[in-house]
């Protein structure tokens, strides 16, 4: 099932670090997240010409620029060796894991991507989404379509556990 829509909860007006970005980043943010390219694993090809192409009054370096305060801001994770950028919450703020063949369509979209720092990230947020989420149905899926990435998660849950993370 191919994505149609990017989830845009009205909260996100009172996230301090959202509010903190420049206009700029933030609508990179949504520009990012909007992309009908972008994965059920919140991964997307970077392709600045192309973003910089979606309105009249931006370029490539604009791009660029509000990308970086994106990084910055831990607001995305960039690869430069595999051009794949990563919308770090987007599983969680998409409600993915909602139903549990989204889990799988899940597991198959970090499949595809060839960032090893990128599916790190990934695991991480699984990781964290489960201890705050436990319930989700999509966990189910995932353990059931790969377990040994149901396995990573769990071992990376233990780790954020014991931090305190």
């Amino acid at each position: 099932m191919a994505r149609d829509h990017f989830r845009l909860k009205t909260s996100i007006w009172a996230n301090d670090d959202f509010r903190k970005l420049p206009g700029a980043a933030q609508r990179m943010y949504l520009v990012l997240g909007s992309q009908p390219t972008l994965t059920w694993a919140g991964v997307l090809d970077w392709w600045p010409n192309r973003l910089a192409k979606l309105a009249a009054d931006t370029d490539e370096d604009a791009v660029y620029g509000a990308v970086s305060t994106l990084i910055d801001a831990r607001f995305v994770v960039f690869d430069t060796e595999t051009s794949e950028v990563l919308l770090r919450t987007f599983i969680r703020h998409d409600n993915v894991l909602i139903r549990r063949n989204m889990g799988k369509a899940c597991v198959d979209a970090i499949g595809r991507v060839t960032s090893l720092e990128l599916v790190e990230a990934i695991v991480v947020e699984l990781a964290r989404l489960q201890l705050d989420e436990p319930g989700l149905a999509g966990f189910v899926g995932i353990e059931e379509k790969n377990p040994e990435l149901w396995r990573r998660v769990m071992a990376k849950q233990a780790v954020i556990h014991s931090r305190g993370d």
